[in-house]
């Protein structure tokens, strides 16, 4: 392999459309296989790409759940129901990660890499040259009509996307300086602090007696900050669990609680609710293959919250509300 040269490769790219009569012409199947002339196959490549559905059609996030899990896991992190890039990504804090990407990842097909092997000692070659840089993970292209291209992870995700545009914001992004993947990172800011952990992990009735014993033996606790800066009531809304926040509001939890915007994110916890409820309907739409809005504990945090807050509501009336 010493004498390896890319030239002298035989690469050889065969491609299948996925005819299924459910969605058509949705997803084609992609093959390349890469060759050295006496070595035989040195790498191959699977990956399927993907027309995004017309607008109106289909939930996005349906059909991908139609051809694998795998594309379900990816295009639930990534999308929503429209195939648009989620508004998490875009906007949000740790989650939008180093910011390198945007609204053109909303239109294009998409080229999601599920497979890819190369031979050891190719590696290793590979791994000699000091101007090689070798990555892998997870990976989405999306296609544009330039020839060179530019990669960073996409976010704060799992997935490594690689966009055909050398002008790309991602190129001035060091490696070094690339996003985390924002699930381990939560599971670092919350390794330390049981209380925020717990809430997060617990929606049952027994977090509320887990919350009091911390109060009871700490009554700071319930305005802790925990590796992000997060307070337990910025988890609580954050994922909307309302056992943890009814407890949380019955132990004293104030309106300037509920102002309090002093982390990284410069979040509120009515803005870690409401990013929350942006999001759900997604999942409703997915699941059930269509959505009433949000649901009856969502709204009933967001009128608990705002009535603290002292904030102009359309019915004083719960039930109504």
């Amino acid at each position: 392999m010493s004498s390896f040269r890319l030239n002298d490769c035989t690469v050889q790219i065969t491609t299948k459309c996925d005819q299924e009569y459910q969605y058509p012409h949705v997803f084609t199947d992609i093959f390349v296989n890469a060759s050295l002339p006496g070595l035989g196959s040195i790498a191959s490549m699977q990956a399927v790409k993907i027309h995004r559905p017309a607008r109106g059609s289909h939930s996005f996030h349906a059909v991908m759940d139609y051809r694998s899990q795998e594309l379900y896991e990816f295009s639930r992190h990534m999308f929503d129901r429209k195939g648009h890039l989620s508004l998490s990504l875009l906007h949000y804090g740790a989650e939008r990660g180093t910011g390198g990407w945007g609204k053109e990842l909303n239109s294009g097909e998409i080229i999601h890499v599920t497979n890819v092997s190369v031979d050891e000692q190719l590696i290793e070659h590979l791994m000699l040259n000091k101007r090689t840089s070798l990555r892998a993970g997870p990976c989405s292209l999306v296609l544009t009509s330039s020839a060179r291209s530019a990669s960073a992870d996409l976010a704060a995700q799992n997935f490594l996307d690689i966009l055909a545009k050398s002008c790309h914001p991602s190129c001035l992004i060091a490696v070094s300086a690339d996003a985390t993947d924002s699930a381990e990172e939560q599971r670092r800011h919350l390794a330390d602090h049981p209380l925020h952990s717990a809430i997060v992990d617990i929606e049952g009735p027994e977090i509320a007696e887990i919350i009091k014993t911390h109060y009871r033996n700490d009554s700071s606790s319930i305005r802790g900050k925990d590796g992000a800066g997060m307070t337990p009531i910025h988890r609580a809304l954050g994922i909307a669990n309302i056992c943890a926040t009814l407890t949380l509001l019955g132990l004293g939890i104030t309106p300037d609680d509920l102002r309090n915007a002093d982390n990284p994110e410069g979040v509120t916890p009515l803005e870690c609710l409401e990013r929350f409820m942006e999001s759900d309907p997604d999942f409703s739409y997915t699941m059930l293959r269509h959505t009433n809005g949000h649901t009856e504990d969502q709204l009933t945090y967001e009128f608990l919250v705002k009535g603290v807050l002292g904030m102009p509501l359309i019915t004083q009336n719960r039930g109504l509300y």
